[in-house]
């Protein structure tokens, strides 16, 4: 999470496990325009660990908003992936938004209703009730969106809303983000948080205790 036309340094380690040289080739995926690797292939040595730096970056003229995409790496047929989700905010600060999914949502089947609270803070304009556009969107880590919602809200001061949306019943197993963007004029504010998809096992005793019930009748 950055400001418009700022930057941030993070890094990441990687350790060869193997009992023989390995050659790592490493790329952004997505991402090109918003980050620069120290490295884009390194070699190492039976259990060495080197540390890798990526630089994050957004010019003035990039919108604000959030930003998805991977570092990929590659040794011969093994691949690794490092999700990556960037919150660009503009410099001038007029509204803050936290999205956070509900806690008895964090893990959830398919075809359940996700539930989120959304809080808005009007900071540039506070006294003065403004209508801003609200859009939530539930999406994978592939970028492939699975609901979404738009809806127009006055915020005042400060407003804390909850806010449901549907995953489908063929979704799959894995990590999934719920993101919101507020839209007021030319300003945006981003906010995101992730949830779990698991499937729910197969319970036999169920299946039992109905056909015992059929059968006394």
């Amino acid at each position: 999470s950055f400001i418009q036309g700022e930057s941030t340094r993070e890094t990441f380690s990687i350790k060869n496990n193997l009992n023989k040289n390995i050659e790592i080739s490493i790329q952004i995926v997505d991402l090109e325009n918003f980050a620069l690797l120290d490295n884009n292939k390194i070699t190492l040595s039976p259990l060495e660990a080197k540390e890798i730096g990526i630089n994050f970056f957004s010019l003035s003229k990039n919108p604000a908003g959030l930003y998805f995409g991977k570092i990929v790496l590659k040794e011969g047929a093994n691949e690794k992936t490092i999700n990556v989700i960037l919150d660009i905010n503009q410099r001038e600060v007029l509204f803050d938004l936290v999205l956070e999914v509900l806690p008895n949502f964090k893990i959830v089947s398919p075809g359940k209703k996700i539930s989120s609270l959304i809080d808005m803070i009007n900071i540039g304009l506070s006294g003065t009730a403004v209508d801003v556009d609200l859009t939530l969107f539930i999406k994978d880590l592939e970028g492939n969106i699975y609901d979404a919602s738009t809806e127009a809200i006055a915020v005042k001061n400060e407003l804390a809303i909850t806010r449901k949306l549907e995953l489908p019943d063929s979704v799959e197993e894995g990590t999934y983000i719920f993101a919101s963007e507020l839209k007021y004029g030319s300003f945006i504010a981003g906010s995101y948080d992730t949830f779990e998809v698991k499937k729910e096992p197969f319970n036999n005793f169920k299946w039992i205790y109905i056909i015992i019930i059929l059968v006394n009748k």
